[in-house]
């Protein structure tokens, strides 16, 4: 019976999703109240929506018009994180949203996978991010470091995004490097003395306090 539902759910929310991309009459999600969809987004962590159409329903949902749904998707990932190659392809379209809630949910959803994979996939999926050529992409990656889940070379990863094109990825570099090497002040130092001299006035004063937090850290 659940199973009945969920696959008109789907059937339903898809079809109008086709019908609407190609400019043809269909029930208009809209109509739908958000509070409806984040019932049902709840609901898929249930063991009994098979895997494959939970993804096609969160995928049909990140693109709505409205920030709250696609939050919700975020949010929803962060709680089952995206450890798949689909999953990890509709978390990059969440953390390119308009909308800069929606973005920072999909940073903690980034995190949340990060969690999930072993240090040597971490790295993968850390370094894919941090080359990619969306901005928005290096800043998620740049923000979800903050959680220090251990992988090699993660100080060169912070290392190669402090010196970003782009300073708000180069500031968040500099807080999640204060964070993941509270404990390593050489590390930390070492990261912190890239910006010490940067073009923009916040990335200088964020390294600065990092760098002279590493001495006290020594002094500790």
């Amino acid at each position: 019976m659940l199973w009945t539902i969920h696959r008109k759910l789907l059937d339903y929310l898809v079809g109008a999703t086709v019908a609407s991309s190609l400019g043809l009459a269909a029930p208009s999600l809209a109509r739908i109240p958000e509070e409806v969809f984040e019932e049902v987004l709840s609901e898929t962590e249930e063991s009994d929506w098979d895997a494959a159409e939970r993804l096609e329903l969160l995928r049909v949902l990140s693109v709505d018009e409205r920030p709250r749904v696609r939050h919700a998707v975020a949010k929803v990932l962060a709680l089952s994180p995206a450890t798949t190659a689909s999953a990890q392809d509709l978390l990059k379209t969440l953390a390119m949203d308009r909308v800069a809630a929606v973005r920072h949910a999909a940073a903690g959803a980034l995190s949340a996978t990060l969690g999930l994979l072993t240090p040597l996939e971490r790295l993968e999926l850390a370094c894919d991010w941090a080359v990619a050529e969306q901005p928005e992409l290096r800043l998620a990656v740049a923000q979800a470091l903050a959680v220090p889940h251990p992988f090699p070379a993660s100080d060169l990863v912070l290392s190669n995004l402090v010196n970003d094109r782009v300073h708000p990825v180069r500031a968040a570099a500099l807080r999640s490097a204060s964070t993941r090497f509270e404990l390593d002040p050489a590390a930390l130092r070492g990261i912190a003395e890239l910006a010490l001299h940067d073009s923009n006035r916040a990335v200088r004063t964020a390294a600065r306090h990092a760098f002279r937090a590493t001495f006290e850290m020594d002094a500790a």
